[in-house]
């Protein structure tokens, strides 16, 4: 906190929020995670998945400056990335990675 201009600074990259995984799910910081069930997420394995949930925090150099909802829910949790810088892993060998219109059918 500066006590001169009195804003907060967090010194990570995104803000990040815990959210309990499958426990089938071996997950790694930058890993895209789906919707498993209705309580809990998995690694995401199929590509154009319509399920995703997010990327996991604290990948490379960005790790997450504020982590939310930490609570103790009794299962493995790991953080998702909700705004701001994280790696995601992606694979542009087949085609290059483009951001896609909002507008655009994700199945045409």
């Amino acid at each position: 906190m500066d006590g001169i201009s009195g804003d907060i600074r967090l010194l990570g990259a995104d803000c990040a929020e815990q959210f309990d995984i499958a426990d089938c799910s071996n997950v790694e910081p930058g890993d895209v995670m789906v919707i498993h069930d209705y309580s809990c997420l998995q690694r995401s394995y199929k590509a154009y998945d319509r399920s995703v949930a997010g990327i996991v925090s604290d990948a490379g150099p960005y790790k997450p400056g504020i982590v939310l909802g930490t609570g103790d829910s009794g299962r493995r949790q790991v953080a998702l990335a909700l705004a701001g810088r994280t790696y995601c892993k992606v694979d542009a060998d087949a085609a290059p990675v483009h951001r896609r219109a909002t507008d655009d059918p994700l199945d045409g």
